[in-house]
């Protein structure tokens, strides 16, 4: 699914869900802590969420070891094997 491209304002579309009393509550003090209404607050809380998630989904975190061995096995050739050589040596599909 691809992300929108734009943040700009748009009529905004209703989302239902269904929670608890307690998490209703819970969350209607939260957003009163903070200064929001239960939407805001809700609506913010998800999209932060949401943007942690596709981050841990694009974003890889290594130590500098880790790193260094990942640049050495990237730069390092490809010892040739036969089953390399022939692949090589064959026509490209989108060749023929």
């Amino acid at each position: 699914m691809a992300l929108p491209r734009s943040t700009r304002t748009t009529k905004p579309e209703q989302i239902n869900i269904r929670v608890t009393d307690f998490q209703r509550r819970l969350l209607e003090l939260a957003a009163e802590v903070q200064g929001k209404n239960r939407t805001e607050f809700i609506v913010n809380a998800a999209i932060r969420e949401a943007q942690e998630v596709l981050d841990n989904q694009i974003n890889i975190f290594v130590d500098d070891e880790k790193f260094a061995a990942f640049e050495y096995a990237i730069d390092e050739p490809v010892p040739p094997t036969g089953a390399l050589k022939e692949l090589f040596a064959s026509r490209s599909p989108w060749d023929e």
